[in-house]
């Protein structure tokens, strides 16, 4: 039976009047990300088709994924029938791809509902999330190594009101890495969307943004 995912959340979705809104509860940051995706490609995994709308915390968000990427629970079921099942926990969603990216592991989405970063400025939040992500996975090299983006991109969130959220996103090349976060000042929380082996996923290097 798959095991359940640890009630270990940073926060809790909580239905509200108009929709769904995030109840702060904070406890601490997950340690699990890519280094938690061992590279268990043997061929069997899903092909990347287009995109689709896909659930994210029981249908309290959505996003945009390919469709037949590989969601979280269908991975949990896939390493639980190769005798690796581990657990994620509640606050993090996934979607893996097909084949290997860079590191030999499949291309991945992570998104991760996480204490609110306290940082100088909300356009600082895709390098402060990035060097975290890279940290949780081991890789304490590359960041230490990483360097300011190029570029950081701040975006429209036609959904929420005025001055209730933010939005900036960039890209790390050298750690085949693109961090998206969405703060929600009321909430107290960042919504960190991560992609892990972007070259490989938008098809090589210079494609996609």
């Amino acid at each position: 039976r798959r095991p359940r995912r640890p009630r270990t959340c940073v926060h809790q979705l909580a239905p509200g009047a108009a929709g769904h809104k995030l109840t702060s509860q904070t406890t601490r940051r997950p340690k699990l990300g890519m280094a938690a995706i061992a590279a268990v490609d043997d061929g069997t995994l899903p092909a990347v088709v287009a995109l689709r709308r896909r659930e994210l915390y029981g249908g309290a968000m959505a996003i945009s994924a390919p469709g037949d990427w590989m969601d979280t629970e269908a991975f949990m079921d896939f390493l639980e029938g190769r005798g690796a099942g581990r657990p994620f926990p509640d606050n993090q969603e996934i979607f893996m791809a097909n084949g290997p990216g860079a590191g030999g592991k499949p291309p991945a989405i992570f998104i991760d509902l996480l204490e609110a970063a306290e940082l100088r400025t909300d356009s600082e939040a895709p390098f402060f999330h990035a060097k975290e992500a890279l940290e949780r996975d081991g890789r304490e090299e590359e960041a230490a190594a990483l360097g300011e983006p190029a570029a950081v991109h701040e975006h429209n969130l036609v959904n929420l009101d005025a001055g209730k959220a933010t939005a900036y996103s960039a890209a790390f090349p050298s750690a085949d890495l693109h961090v998206g976060v969405v703060r929600l000042k009321g909430a107290a929380t960042d919504c960190v969307i991560s992609l892990h082996g972007a070259t490989a996923a938008v098809g090589g290097e210079g494609s996609g943004s």
